[in-house]
């Protein structure tokens, strides 16, 4: 029990840095707009992981997780497998679908990366904070 309260306390910390570089790179892009410049920025909403890899691998069968689409952080180029963060995708269930973190992460772990659906199932990166 102690290690779900730490391990949620950690997560909750990994939420409030993502959220406010998230606002930051928005505050940024607003600026920018308003300065008629130019801004690329990978993390917001209208740049997604999942259209950039759509668009560098137009011919290739990638499966992707619904709703978790904010959380993909890359792809492996061999298996083509997309690649997720799972602290984002935990994250979204949180803040998409109001779930308390461990009920989030309970969701997570049992439907989402327990699910097999073959050869090209996601990839679940872990982050490591050392």
């Amino acid at each position: 029990m102690i290690i779900v309260k730490v391990l949620s306390a950690i997560f909750l910390i990994g939420v409030a840095a993502i959220l406010y570089q998230q606002t930051y790179f928005e505050d940024k892009l607003a600026n920018a707009n308003r300065e008629n410049k130019v801004l690329a920025v990978s993390n917001l909403k209208n740049n997604k992981m999942i259209d950039r890899v759509i668009e560098q691998f137009p011919d290739e069968e990638i499966l992707k997780a619904d709703g978790f689409d904010e959380a993909i952080i890359g792809i492996d180029t061999i298996s083509m497998r997309l690649i997720y963060s799972v602290t984002k995708c935990i994250s979204i269930l949180c803040l998409d679908e109001g779930m308390e973190v461990e009920d989030a992460i309970e969701h997570f772990e049992y439907n989402v990366r327990g699910s097999y659906v073959g050869e090209k199932t996601p990839i679940w990166c872990d982050e490591l904070n050392f």
